[in-house]
């Protein structure tokens, strides 16, 4: 009788290649589950208003996905176990996992000043040093990017005619949402300036300016972006993208 082989297979995941570097994942991977569980905990037990509580689930989760991103090389038995499962939703699932987890972390980071910015996230009006729309398509941003991500796998099952309008959609999406956001930078009302420095052991920099220089840069970067968003909505809705 032949017999079967049992060892790991060679889509088998290795997880980390030391024993140390496990524990070390392991220690820095639990503040994250810890902190995952306890917003989830007052969010189900506390006395919050809706939108904080949807907040903290929006927090567990974000923190639930950083721990076990850290886990998972740390215990490579547990997720081969899953992996190789011949479970069907399993099966079905395992191809789109990557996707999912990447555009997924990539939406919640987004959707929290997204609903801030909407007012569902009670926010104090003092700490915006923009108007809440900016705040909202800075952040629009990171969804339609997590977006993308996730439709990813669905859309190379399209037609090609298909594929290349939603594949050429939510790169518009973003680049509109930027020339937005560097539009108001450059010439929204209010008063402008920055300031930055840099520094080593040697010696240290500082430099700055004002509203004019302000206004230069970011009018001239703001120009390209509109200019670029109008050529791309035109070959858009043409079909000639």
């Amino acid at each position: 009788m032949q017999k079967r082989y049992s060892g790991p297979t060679v889509d088998s995941y290795r997880g980390a290649p030391t024993c140390i570097s496990r524990v070390i994942l392991t220690v820095f991977g639990a503040p994250y589950i810890v902190s995952s569980l306890v917003l989830l905990g007052t969010a189900i037990l506390g006395d919050d208003a809706p939108g904080e509580k949807l907040a903290m689930v929006i927090g567990a989760i974000v923190f639930a996905g950083g721990g076990l991103f850290l886990w998972a090389p740390a215990f490579p038995i547990v997720v081969n176990c899953i992996m190789q499962s011949n479970n069907r939703v399993v099966r079905a699932i395992r191809p789109l996992v990557p996707p999912l987890a990447m555009g997924g972390m990539v939406i919640l980071m987004g959707m929290v000043p997204v609903l801030a910015a909407d007012g569902i996230i009670p926010t104090d009006d003092a700490s915006w040093r923009a108007p809440r729309w900016v705040g909202g398509i800075a952040a629009g941003v990171f969804v339609v990017a997590g977006l993308f991500i996730l439709t990813k796998p669905t859309v190379n099952h399209l037609e090609p005619r298909m594929q290349k309008q939603i594949a050429g959609l939510f790169p518009l999406l973003i680049v509109s949402g930027l020339a937005a956001i560097a539009g108001w930078v450059a010439f929204g009302p209010g008063e402008r300036q920055f300031s930055t420095n840099a520094s080593n052991w040697f010696v240290g920099v500082s430099w700055g300016g004002g509203e004019l220089v302000v206004g230069i840069a970011f009018g001239l970067g703001a120009v390209a972006l509109i200019v670029i968003t109008i050529i791309g909505w035109l070959k858009y809705i043409t079909a000639r993208w």
